[in-house]
């Protein structure tokens, strides 16, 4: 909970603001930036002169977490001594005790937390009046490290752990492959801000209760943006000249079941307002996907919905079973193959996991067969990360780290090189660049 302090005091009210992490982790952030705009603060470009800090702190795996915390003692190390250093996001919900270790400043915990804002910097616009339709960029903290420091950070990113297995003739060979899926991962312009799209959170939360999932333990259960708002800040876009616009959600599938209606519904009525645009819906898990297909078809046929992002997980039933997902993966397989015939210019993006405890090798390459089995766009593979007060946590079985790494570096490098000229032409038209 956040200390007993009446507000924070500062004559020249400039707030330094960092983020990482999540689309939605970022829309959240770019809300607050409008509430302390909102509130006279100047918005500061580096923490070394601000007088306050403000850091949205994702903790989705460990490697998002120890990123975290390396921002955390890096700040710490070199802010001014009358800077007030404020900790947000994901972090403080899903490991407290890790940040107490590193941070004895004021702590939000979650995004239900921050509307303490109000009270310590005395604000006269409320926090919970801001709107933002765009994404607070990757914050940067002015402290460039060197390129040897960016090449090891970039194989930590995408190989999860260092590994005795990874020799040196190994990352000089993959170095390239590494930094074009880099740059073509930061050119899907749904992590850009500084690109004409324009963001509508819908909901937070979700119904699920996945088994590896930590971040229910920051985003709570499902909370809906009601139908008519969002119609509202469609309709403004559009009057400023938007073209693009990306619905925003831990899980947009269930949306509306706590307020009387459903994505169905939401959908139909976005897609029925007149004007040229399009809809790009992130995320929508494949329980509700299948569930609702009949209905999404029709929608899909109205030409308005050109993204989907539908983070699969699993090819193999058992282990979408151990994961507590809820659905199986013929109808899901089903519901891709329909999409990629009648629709073959909606752009598919999907996740995929390697590693979750107890996954044998005939179960991973059933995971791997996906990338082959159906056409996607854009694929994301990540390892299994163990995370605090998780029932996959404690699993027997646990996989151990330099194999994972390996079913992980083998995936990756399949969907990369599945990547046809076709279909990075696909991916360079959904990041905004010309393609003539």
């Amino acid at each position: 909970m956040v200390p007993n302090i009446l507000m924070i005091q500062n004559l020249n009210k400039s707030v330094f603001l960092f983020t990482n992490g999540c689309p939605e982790n970022r829309i959240d952030m770019a809300r607050i930036r409008e509430f302390f705009i909102k509130n006279g603060w100047k918005i500061s470009d580096s923490y070394l002169n601000a007088d306050l800090i403000l850091f949205n702190a994702c903790a989705l795996t460990e490697f998002d977490e120890n990123r975290s915390v390396s921002t955390i003692q890096t700040i710490r190390t070199f802010k001014p001594d009358h800077a007030d250093f404020i900790v947000c996001g994901c972090l403080p919900k899903i490991n407290p005790l890790l940040l107490g270790k590193h941070h004895d400043g004021i702590v939000l915990y979650g995004e239900h937390d921050v509307d303490k804002l109000n009270t310590l910097i005395g604000a006269t616009f409320p926090v919970e009046e801001a709107v933002a339709n765009d994404l607070e960029p990757c914050g940067n903290l002015k402290r460039k490290p060197s390129n040897s420091r960016i090449y090891s950070t970039l194989l930590d990113q995408l190989f999860v752990e260092k590994s005795k297995s990874r020799s040196k003739a190994g990352q000089i060979l993959t170095a390239p492959l590494l930094y074009y899926d880099k740059w073509l991962s930061s050119s899907v312009n749904i992590f850009h801000r500084h690109q004409p799209t324009y963001y509508i959170k819908v909901c937070t939360g979700c119904l699920n209760h996945c088994a590896y999932c930590a971040v229910k333990k920051s985003r709570g259960n499902l909370s809906s943006v009601p139908p008519e708002k969002i119609i509202a800040q469609l309709k403004s876009g559009l009057s400023r000249g938007f073209k693009q616009f990306s619905l925003l959600g831990t899980d947009i599938g269930p949306y509306g079941r706590d307020i009387g209606t459903n994505v169905v519904e939401l959908l139909s009525e976005l897609t029925r307002i007149e004007g040229d645009f399009s809809l790009r819906i992130r995320n929508i898990e494949p329980l509700w996907l299948t569930k609702f297909y009949p209905e999404i078809e029709k929608l899909l046929a109205s030409n308005k919905i050109s993204f989907i992002g539908i983070p699969i997980e699993s090819g193999n039933d058992e282990i979408l079973a151990a994961m507590r997902r809820g659905y199986k993966i013929g109808p899901v397989k089903d519901t891709i193959r329909q999409i990629n015939q009648k629709f073959p210019a909606i752009f598919i993006r999907t996740q995929l996991m390697t590693g979750f405890p107890g996954e044998t090798r005939v179960q991973y390459v059933d995971t791997c067969r996906l990338v082959d089995e159906l056409n996607f766009d854009y694929v994301e593979v990540y390892a299994f990360s163990a995370r605090p007060d998780t029932p996959a946590m404690t699993m027997t079985n646990q996989i151990p780290p330099a194999e994972n790494s390996r079913r992980r570096n083998k995936l990756w490098l399949k969907a990369l090189l599945r990547r046809t000229p076709q279909k990075l032409l696909k991916i360079l038209k959904y990041s905004n660049y010309r393609v003539s």
